[in-house]
């Protein structure tokens, strides 16, 4: 046990039983030092307020290296208060004046900096303490937000950036559109409350009238769908990220996808503009795409450094139900909101998609196994479950009848606002694969006296197993 003695100016180390192992004096110019960590050699960091510095020494107390000193730039503190460090010997430090903590290498090299001002998510007020646990969460004692936040501290890129492609638009016959909507005004949403800021962001859609942030501009979206635009973005826009991510939605073909009532894009074409923007992109690059056959792009955008995420197989429909509350997309960026990285997103989306719908089956592409290591943006953890769901029959046998009750057990300590059950017929065959599905039967559920969900479906109109 190594305690930070500040009055008598010594680190003294302690057995497990409380007896005095040894102690060693730190200099009386460094007497306002506050918080002590050790690496996994039993290198000891002294966290001094009063010199706005990180001082390291050997556990015998002989001094290794100092860095840092007052100040507001890179490396820099301004009322230093707690220093921890992580499974792999890196050092976080928590600056309370300067509203951030900073990220250092055990070297005492400057990495980047993991919380900035603000309360928002990954934001910090006055933050005064932090630990590291296990699995390299860095949780924060973020003290005048009067919370605890836990961030998973992720190699964040100084250059990540995102292309949302809201395709399709408005034009007769497009029905999917206000799905497409609120796919990609989701997918902004998550990445912004990740860390994104709109000048990371390139937003293509026919809607130029979005007010995403509420902050009475209408200055989300940065250009109108077009193959140009799209190209412009990827090659020349995002030149210079170090991570880049892809998003598209709407209506998908063999090797297609429909930009607008009058333009298409090609499996060839995107894969020829991110294979011309690869070189300069030091990080991955991910591609997420949620059509009708959009695994037909797959073989065209596979490579090396890059994840090509989709939605459905080559011959697939995509599955846009409840108004896209029940899709690949939805359940994907709910994740990346939640914090996880991008192949652990994949997996819950995939997950709940083949639970709910049966002829739908995502596709992963990762030969560089990037996926479980990058995030998009912060990785900030949002401490919540999923509500737990049980009782619920595999199946339901219906003859002689329209009407059966459907019930359901569902808990959440957060609270539960809706509760819904999709109906599949025993009859209901996919459509062709180049026709989202957009509508299945459903019937709410109400809550019961005895804590369950229960509701009457009365359109049963074929005999069979549903």
């Amino acid at each position: 046990l190594y305690v930070a003695d500040t009055g008598a100016n010594r680190i003294a180390v302690f057995s497990p039983s409380g007896g005095l192992l040894r102690s060693f004096a730190i200099p009386p110019r460094d007497n306002s030092f506050h918080s002590i960590a050790l690496d996994s050699t039993d290198h000891v960091y002294v966290a001094n307020e009063g010199t706005e510095t990180i001082t390291k020494y050997t556990a015998t107390g002989e001094f290794v290296l100092e860095w840092g000193g007052g100040g507001t730039g890179d490396g820099q503190f301004h009322y230093l208060q707690d220093v921890a460090i992580d499974g792999n010997d890196i050092v976080y430090a928590a600056d309370i004046l300067g509203h951030r903590v900073q990220r250092f290498t055990e070297e005492g090299v400057y990495i980047q900096t993991v919380a900035t001002y603000g309360s928002g998510p990954g934001e910090v007020l006055s933050p005064r303490g932090l630990t590291v646990d296990a699995a390299g969460l860095l949780y924060i004692v973020d003290g005048s937000a009067n919370r605890v936040q836990i961030l998973n501290p992720v190699p964040l890129e100084r250059r990540g950036k995102a292309i949302i492609v809201a395709a399709g638009g408005p034009f007769a016959g497009n029905n999917l559109w206000n799905t497409t909507q609120f796919c990609a005004n989701y997918a902004f949403r998550a990445l912004t409350y990740q860390g994104y800021t709109r000048n990371s962001i390139q937003y293509l859609s026919s809607d130029t009238q979005l007010d995403l942030d509420g902050n009475g501009e209408h200055d989300e979206v940065d250009a109108e769908v077009s193959n140009a635009a799209l190209q412009a973005a990827i090659t020349e826009w995002a030149a210079d990220a170090d991570h880049l991510l892809v998003y598209l939605v709407d209506h998908g073909g063999e090797n297609t996808f429909r930009m607008s009532g009058t333009e298409t894009l090609t499996a060839e074409a995107l894969g020829q503009w991110l294979n011309a923007v690869g070189p300069s992109i030091s990080g991955p690059v991910t591609v997420v795409y949620d059509a009708c056959q959009s695994g037909s792009f797959q073989n065209a955008l596979s490579a090396p450094g890059r994840v090509v995420i989709t939605s459905t197989a080559a011959e697939e429909s995509a599955y846009f139900l409840n108004g896209g509350t029940i899709s690949f997309s939805n359940f994907f960026w709910t994740e990346i909101f939640n914090g996880f990285s991008v192949g652990e997103a994949f997996g819950v989306a995939e997950a709940a998609i083949s639970s709910t719908i049966e002829f739908q089956t995502p596709q992963l592409s990762d030969p560089s196994n990037l996926a479980g290591t990058t995030f998009l943006g912060n990785g900030t953890a949002v401490n919540r479950g999923a509500p737990e769901i049980s009782g619920v029959p595999e199946e339901l046998t219906i003859s002689g009848t329209n009407s059966a009750e459907i019930a359901a057990t569902v808990e959440d300590p957060h609270g539960v606002a809706r509760v819904w059950a999709v109906v599949r017929p025993p009859d209901f065959e996919p459509p062709s694969p180049d026709n989202p599905v957009q509508n299945l039967p459903h019937v709410d559920l109400m809550p019961t006296d005895d804590g369950t969900w229960s509701g009457t479906y009365e359109e049963f109109t074929t005999a069979g197993i549903y």
